[in-house]
């Protein structure tokens, strides 16, 4: 199997497809009641935005700098006797999760996308058996994140395992929720609407062990009910009222479980991240607009970056597909209408706007996500943070070491996870100070973003490539036939 570069980044989906992840071999429980033998002070419920997901893939160095495992960090800061040992022989860590070493990727059979020493985006083939990269499988209790890449709102209360027909198979569910060798499935359901080995299944065996001590719960979810149907080029799929009949009852039992402090993230811009104004903006530095591109749709506003091989090839624009006679035309799962760019925007407003009312509601702290992503510059003046809108993966002056976001286009950077970790500490510390103060002994601080670079997939890269690194390999393979790009 060859290395994949540019014609391959076209699957940037969390779901490994035809990777065959099998059931990690452990130990079973005999008492699958009574699991979280430590405690864990902090417990995330999402999808592959708590996961740590980075790159397009799920690796043991983005976990740990994802924003779940931040925050749980500085919450436990200067409470030492509180963290818990996942991997015996590594240091103990604020929050169990399922720890991959090396590195599984969203596309079927490869790893995480990394910047080769030449600036070429690429990922290399899986050359083990994903299972044997899990280094923590063996936890005897649930992990405390509980975050899924691909994750649906529907699955945190129904989905127990990869399969789950009509919805594709997606083995990470396997990688999280263990349930082969954790068997909540034998056991009573927890409500009408979950069972037990679901991530909010697992998440109440956490709270409701005798030994819990868990004092603050995080939830990110329902970004891929409106990511899925964008990222394939349409808004058809899209439903409110789905979006709020899922996500109640997962909010009902976070709350009847009596955790004190809850923190409950909303939706960023969806089509105001780098998948969906790359190619805009790659093809703005030729002068050139999407209605200059040959489409099967008319009235495009955005060009999925799932594009941008074949328009791109070798890092320039073909021209045929400027040229109607050519019979070169994007597909409809590339590109955006206007009214679809348009009614996907509106969703992001109206799923938020059920997410803060909730919150508000059930006096929770609400992180706004949505607003900070929105209000970084396009191309950064400021050199040590920025850029949402702008051409990526390479800022116009070399490695995208002020991205907010990864190489996916989708998910954050290790700036990126920093600083949404830090909009988490901000919010608990407005709504919960006196909880604060009650169970650690004071606010929170926040994490030291100046402090953090943007290292992840550029460890082979050893300078600024000019380009913005949109290198080509020749000995590539082909563009996948069906490509999966639809959820974080």
């Amino acid at each position: 199997m060859k290395k994949q570069t540019w014609p391959a980044l076209i699957s940037l989906a969390v779901i490994l497809a035809a990777c065959s992840v099998s059931d990690p071999s452990q130990p079973t429980l005999d008492n699958p009641g009574d699991l979280a033998g430590d405690g864990d002070p902090v417990v995330a419920i999402g999808n592959s935005l708590t996961a740590g997901y980075f790159n397009s893939g799920l690796m043991m160095q983005g976990q740990l700098q994802g924003y779940a495992n931040l925050v749980a960090n500085q919450f436990l800061e200067g409470i030492s006797d509180a963290a818990v040992e996942v991997v015996p022989g590594l240091p103990k860590m604020a929050m169990s999760m399922p720890l991959v070493q090396g590195g599984i990727g969203g596309a079927s059979g490869f790893g995480p996308l990394y910047v080769s020493s030449t600036g070429a985006i690429m990922r290399d083939p899986l050359t083990v058996d994903p299972a044997s990269m899990l280094i923590a499988s063996g936890l005897l209790q649930p992990y405390a994140n509980l975050g899924v890449p691909g994750a649906l709102t529907i699955d945190v209360t129904t989905r127990l395992g990869a399969v789950a027909p009509p919805l594709p198979d997606n083995p990470f569910f396997d990688v999280v929720l263990r349930n082969s060798a954790l068997p909540f499935d034998e056991g009573p359901p927890v409500s009408e609407v979950t069972s037990n080995g679901t991530q909010l299944g697992q998440y109440l065996q956490i709270i409701k062990s005798i030994q819990s001590t868990t004092a603050l719960t995080m939830l990110w979810i329902g970004n891929n009910d409106i990511l899925g149907p964008a990222g394939s080029g349409t808004n058809q799929g899209i439903d409110l009222a789905a979006f709020e009949r899922d996500l109640t009852p997962i909010l009902d039992e976070v709350e009847a479980s009596g955790v004190p402090m809850v923190a409950i993230a909303n939706i960023p811009g969806i089509t105001s991240s780098p998948a969906f104004t790359t190619v805009v903006g790659l093809l703005a530095q030729g002068g050139a607009t999407p209605a200059d591109i040959n489409t099967d749709e008319a009235d495009v506003m955005l060009i999925i970056l799932s594009a941008l091989p074949d328009l791109f090839p070798g890092g320039a624009l073909d021209t045929d597909y400027l040229n109607p006679a050519s019979g070169k035309s994007l597909p409809a799962n590339q590109t955006l209408t206007v009214d679809e760019a348009t009614s996907i925007g509106n969703a992001v407003i109206d799923f938020n706007a059920v997410i803060a009312l909730e919150a508000s509601s059930r006096s929770w702290a609400l992180v706004d996500v949505n607003a900070e992503l929105a209000g970084l510059p396009v191309d950064p003046a400021d050199p040590d943070f920025g850029m949402l809108n702008g051409v990526f993966p390479l800022t116009p002056t070399g490695q995208n070491t002020a991205s907010a976001f990864g190489l996916d286009g989708v998910h954050p950077s290790e700036k990126g996870y920093a600083r949404v970790a830090n909009l988490f500490v901000e919010a608990l510390n407005a709504s919960f100070a006196p909880v604060l103060i009650a169970v650690r002994g004071g606010p929170m601080t926040t994490v030291d973003e100046s402090a953090v670079l943007n290292l992840l997939g550029f460890e082979q890269f050893p300078g600024r490539a000019p380009g913005r690194g949109l290198i080509v390999d020749a000995s590539a393979q082909p563009a996948l036939a069906n490509p999966m790009f639809n959820r974080r």
